[in-house]
């Protein structure tokens, strides 16, 4: 689950929609934010509460997707995406999180953390493919 305070509109995140008559999982980009729920831009349009919104985890794909590029030296395996001011972000494969080229590890394990961090780094959305 994820809190409301922790969204911004246009985040990407899991919804686990559940009401008498429906049982979906889908994901959805933030509309608008209300105290204990969201609004979101899906097929299903709808409002979803606090307790069935859910993080999605950052993979390999979602990260070349958003524009990380994949570096290997030999055992290692990370994807690096150049940011202005701070140098590059590093996702390292075998840890799962980022960090930034000072090594200083940043607890960025969700889609809506990394959007959230590249629009407070560089004042712009980051730009994804319909997920």
């Amino acid at each position: 689950m994820i809190k409301v305070k922790e969204l911004r509109i246009g985040n990407y995140v899991m919804c686990a929609l559940k009401t008498d008559a429906l049982h979906t999982d889908f994901i959805g980009r933030i509309r608008s934010i209300h105290k204990d729920a969201v609004n979101i831009q899906s097929e299903l349009c709808t409002d979803i509460f606090e307790d069935e919104i859910y993080p999605i985890p950052l993979t390999e794909e979602l990260l070349l997707k958003c524009g990380f590029k994949n570096k290997c030296e030999g055992v290692e395996n990370w994807y690096e995406k150049p940011m202005p001011s701070i140098g590059c972000l590093i996702w390292i494969k075998d840890k799962g999180y980022l960090t930034d080229v000072s090594e200083e590890i940043l607890n960025i394990r969700y889609m809506h953390q990394l959007q959230n961090l590249h629009f407070a780094i560089t004042g712009k959305e980051l730009e994804l493919p319909v997920l």
